[in-house]
């Protein structure tokens, strides 16, 4: 609370200061004021929280051939489905939503689609996104 208090009487004093320069005195309130925003929601969520908001799992399955293009765009928790021709043969990276319950209907429903198209499993990896796509993801508009 004392924090707060220190904030408002600086911002208080740069309206003092600057009352001749109504440009100023708005530019340092929208300034102050937005920089106390970021740093109340900076400390109420923490990486653990912005990470678990869209925190997507990542599949790699490699393969004896590749599935049709349109093989798991119906399949509910999947995000993205990219398949490939990699230098140790053909590889499928499915992107699946983080949360427990969609994740593993999803992870099912692909290696299920799998075996309806008749690819046969060499290898599967696993791995959480890292926070550089996850940013990237929440700072560009579509």
């Amino acid at each position: 609370m004392g924090f707060l208090l220190i904030m408002k009487a600086e911002l208080v004093k740069s309206l003092v200061i600057s009352r001749r320069y109504w440009f100023r005195t708005l530019t340092s309130f929208v300034v102050g004021y937005g920089m106390l925003v970021l740093l109340i929601a900076g400390v109420s969520q923490t990486g653990d929280d912005i990470t678990a908001t869209d925190t997507a799992q990542v599949f790699t399955f490699k393969l004896d051939r590749l599935p049709a293009e349109d093989v798991f765009e119906s399949v509910a928790g999947v995000l993205e489905a990219k398949s490939e021709v990699m230098e140790d043969g053909p590889t499928l990276t499915v992107r699946i939503m983080g949360r427990s319950d969609l994740r593993s209907e999803a992870f099912y429903s692909v290696v299920n689609r799998l075996q309806l198209h008749g690819c046969q499993l060499r290898s599967i990896s696993q791995y959480t996104e890292v926070a550089e796509p996850i940013l990237s993801r929440l700072t560009i508009t579509d």
